[in-house]
């Protein structure tokens, strides 16, 4: 009976027990939390209105929903080097510039994925399948040439990621596919815009056009040699160039007995500053047009009074007395880096601008951003911006001059 009346007992206590754990909540999992998704408030138990896709909302209370990127390649070392380091700050102020007025962008983070490339194409093509495998990366930006842009972007393209240039001018850049967009001038239009400006204002009867022998060089060249016939000027000589070139005896003495009055620079000012320094030691009648790479402060630091009275088309104008956002921003880049900014560099801030306003409009969605920036009109430091059917962005040139040893606006409506 003792035995009966124990067990009777035992079976009491283990129900009692059983009741107690019942009642209890269940004991934290140290592995949740980490993500910045687990730390907002509980959701509200409440069913939502309606079915929308809260994905590219912000959270309410201003919490961070994780990272997105941007990926900059650019040259770093090398000859190119100094190009990309201009690119790679005017990249950096854009950021922080959005980070200071907006903070967050579509409710992530923004930071810049850096890379060198080089300026090689085989660099760059191996970046662009760093980049595309990143989730977090939402766009890119580069190179400072087209051949070494054009190597990465069927990389871009294949995978669907938004591929924005500030540099490449080649015809066939954007052709790869519906992915890829330019936020400069292709090559037709640099030439036409220079070509234009020094018949208007000079109105010469023999031209020569000295290029570098890289894609962009030789491109202009041959769209130069198409159009100028047309204008009633005559080439009387065209001479190529090779990087690190530094005796242009041969070339000057070409271009002198051909009786050129105007030579087209087709060159970056590291290239054609010992040509027109030595040209200009030889003859003071001679007169210079550049492109848009040709409108940069390098080119009078390292010519002197020997670049006086050039003419430069331009899509952007440093200290603009015409236009008070472009003289801001001079002063901030200024300020910043310690230069004023080349075009190329305006181009650049601007690219990585369209694409945090893509990103906080639409989200962490690459596709979503290729359909918002195809059809944006975006208000740059340059101008509105907007692509045609080519993805190409619409620009308007200012015309300048060297001039006392600084670029002047020249006024158009007096050669119209």
């Amino acid at each position: 009976m003792k035995k009966i009346i124990s067990i009777i007992i035992c079976l009491a206590l283990c129900l009692t027990f059983a009741a107690a754990c019942a009642g209890e909540k269940p004991p934290a999992d140290d592995n949740k939390g980490n993500t910045p998704a687990d730390n907002n408030p509980p959701a509200d138990n409440n069913p939502p209105e309606d079915n929308k896709d809260d994905t590219n909302t912000p959270p309410d209370d201003g919490s961070s929903k994780g990272v997105v990127k941007i990926g900059v390649f650019v040259p770093l070392t090398g000859d190119r080097a100094y190009q990309g380091e201009r690119t790679k700050a005017a990249a950096e102020l854009a950021v922080q510039d959005w980070k200071d007025t907006h903070g967050l962008c579509g409710g992530y983070e923004v930071e810049l994925a850096i890379y060198d490339d080089k300026n090689s194409p085989e660099e760059a093509a191996s970046i662009a399948e760093i980049l595309v495998s990143d989730e977090d990366v939402m766009g890119a930006m580069g190179s400072q040439s087209s051949s070494t842009t054009m190597s990465a972007t069927p990389v871009f393209q294949e995978y669907g990621l938004v591929c924005l240039s500030n540099t490449s001018s080649h015809t066939d850049y954007t052709k790869t596919g519906n992915y890829i967009f330019r936020n400069n001038c292709i090559n037709a239009q640099e030439a036409e815009a220079s070509i234009e400006m020094v018949q208007k204002i000079i109105g010469p009867k023999t031209v020569g056009i000295f290029y570098s022998m890289n894609d962009w060089g030789v491109n202009v060249y041959n769209y130069m040699t198409e159009v100028i016939p047309k204008t009633g000027m005559t080439i009387g000589a065209a001479e190529p160039v090779a990087d690190n070139t530094d005796d242009f005896g041969t070339t000057i003495a070409n271009f002198r007995a051909a009786g050129c009055e105007v030579i087209f620079v087709a060159a970056t000012p590291d290239i054609s500053s010992p040509f027109i320094n030595q040209y200009r030691a030889l003859d003071s009648e001679v007169q210079f047009s550049g492109f848009i790479n040709s409108y940069d402060e390098q080119l009078i630091t390292l010519t002197g009074k020997n670049c006086e009275g050039m003419l430069v088309p331009a899509t952007w104008f440093n200290w603009s007395e015409l236009d008070q956002r472009q003289y801001d921003f001079t002063k901030e880049y200024y300020d910043y880096y310690g230069e004023e900014p080349t075009s190329l560099a305006v181009q650049a801030y601007d690219c990585v601008g369209m694409m945090l306003d893509a990103i906080d409009h639409v989200g962490k969605d690459r596709a979503a951003i290729r359909d918002y920036i195809e059809s944006i009109e975006y208000d740059g430091v340059q101008c509105v911006l907007t692509f045609n059917e080519t993805r190409d962005a619409s620009k308007t040139f200012a015309w300048a001059k060297v001039e006392n040893g600084k670029f002047v606006q020249v006024d158009r409506s007096q050669y119209e």
